[in-house]
């Protein structure tokens, strides 16, 4: 510990408090022109000196005119170390590297090391004047769909919590239009000039937010962030970004809406939280959405809507018990019951959509349900069945194959148990008494089916050894919301 004291002393010369409390800033009458593309390119954000494309000589001068701000990538408070990119404070993910730059030891950040190593000795920037405002944009919203009076209902209390600058919590159940809701407070918030930021915890959640909202505000600069995406660089008035790449903001958003709050790694991390948090003005506007909200969640100000926006009930999972599943399933077998499940679907039709607790699993089932979808003549061809995980390089083209109907079973993990929508399909989780399956996670997934208002039905099954505590609070939650629908209509 003296030998990181020592060197904080030696190398940072800048100190956190004009970082935390200096927030405040006035806008400039005029900004030169040559300054403008730098401003479109770099507000809010903070980055290492690698990540921008200006000389040395231009860097001064936006530092001494007060565009951007010099900042210490890593600090000291105490015995507490801290990366002031990520937030994280854990010291067992700090390193230590010789530096070629000053010839010295340094500490760095393991955690964000994928967005470009810091090093102590280095400074991260930050560009905070704001002088540069977004269009007003009157017409921005394109969709041509209508609200239902539960959703518009939602959009009112969104609107209201943005004039405000307040804090809402959208509960709603799967398959009540979270995503329209969020619209008409959008265009209300591009009226005004504002910037909005749509953050979720998982990369699918992202590009299934990017498809929906591109047509919608079609005229809007909108940028996707995620691991991969080619838009990384982009500054546009919509971002539509994971938690994760959040920690290059700060203080530039005026709406920030969080989709699947309760999802991981978000509602777990609270470094995430922080540089979620971190990103949104002071003065600005939080929107919650989730359909499984946590009982931290609960004390934010709430928006309840227990009904589907085509009005059907949520489908009650069917249990099917399998006394030696596990054993089967170790044999790359699967039981009497799933083979039952395929001869009786009420709509064989329907795509296939089956969860399993492991990657490992779903490869070695592939090849007994691909058999057993040849025999029902369920399918044509081996290729209309494929595996899909987390890990998987291929995710978002297997996604996109099963959206066209290309593909007519998909075998996943929990990656797809919330955030994807698929208007006509089964679901079957196999063995949903593993503890992988939370109460959140079988609800969501059982959500998968019914999303139509074609075919609002669909079927779920689980597949266990056993009942867990986690399958009976599924099912006490999804009743619990029909009826409340029920009492809305009565």
């Amino acid at each position: 510990m003296n030998f990181l004291l020592n060197l904080f002393k030696k190398t940072t010369n800048y100190l956190e408090e004009s970082y935390q409390n200096n927030d405040s800033f006035s806008p400039r009458l005029s900004i030169p022109l040559n300054i403008h593309p730098y401003a479109i390119k770099y507000r809010g954000k903070i980055l290492t000196r690698n990540e921008l494309e200006i000389s040395n000589r231009q860097l001064d001068f936006l530092i001494r005119e007060n565009y951007v701000r010099r900042l210490p990538s890593i600090t000291k408070e105490g015995k507490t170390i801290k990366c002031m990119r990520c937030e994280n404070i854990n010291i067992t993910f700090f390193a230590e590297i010789d530096c070629k730059k000053c010839l010295s030891k340094h500490l760095y950040c393991r955690v964000c090391i994928e967005m470009n190593r810091i090093l102590a000795c280095e400074s991260l920037y930050y560009w905070h004047d704001q002088s540069i405002e977004f269009k007003h944009l009157k017409k921005s919203n394109y969709w041509q769909g209508k609200l239902t009076k539960n959703q518009e209902y939602g959009a009112n209390q969104s609107i209201n919590a943005l004039e405000n600058k307040t804090d809402l919590l959208i509960w709603a159940v799967t398959g009540s239009g979270k995503t329209e809701l969020v619209f008409p407070v959008i265009t209300e918030a591009l009226k005004k000039g504002m910037r909005i930021c749509i953050a979720s915890p998982r990369t699918d959640v992202v590009k299934e937010f990017r498809l929906r909202i591109d047509s919608v505000f079609k005229k809007t600069s909108i940028a996707a962030l995620y691991s991969g995406s080619d838009e990384l660089q982009n500054n546009a008035q919509i971002i539509v970004t994971t938690n994760h790449q959040l920690l290059r903001f700060k203080r530039t958003f005026d709406l920030l809406i969080i989709d699947e709050v309760d999802a991981y790694p978000y509602a777990s991390d609270s470094r995430l939280k922080e540089i979620t948090k971190r990103s949104r003005k002071i003065q600005g506007t939080t929107i919650y959405l989730t359909a499984t909200p946590n009982q931290a969640l609960k004390i934010i100000p709430t928006v309840f809507i227990p009904k589907r926006y085509h009005g059907q009930p949520l489908i009650i999972p069917q249990i099917k018990y399998s006394y030696f599943l596990k054993k089967q399933l170790s044999e790359q077998k699967l039981p009497s019951d799933f083979i039952n499940i395929l001869k009786k679907r009420e709509k064989p039709k329907r795509q296939l959509l089956i969860f399993v607790p492991t990657v490992q699993l779903s490869k070695d089932l592939k090849e007994e349900i691909i058999n057993l979808l040849m025999e029902f003549k369920l399918i044509n061809k081996k290729e209309e069945v494929a595996t899909v995980h987390a890990a998987d390089d291929n995710r978002n083209e297997k996604v996109i194959a099963f959206r066209e109907h290309k593909l007519y079973c998909l075998i996943t993990t929990t990656i797809l148990e919330r955030g994807v929508t698929f208007p006509s399909v089964d679901v079957i989780v196999v063995q949903a008494d593993n503890e992988i399956f939370n109460s959140a996670a079988l609800v969501q997934i059982s959500g998968r089916a019914g999303r139509s208002p074609n075919d609002p039905k669909g079927d779920v099954y689980f597949m266990v050894n056993n009942n867990t505590r986690a399958i009976k609070e599924c099912l006490k939650d999804i009743k619990h919301m029909n009826k409340l629908a029920k009492e809305l209509i009565l």
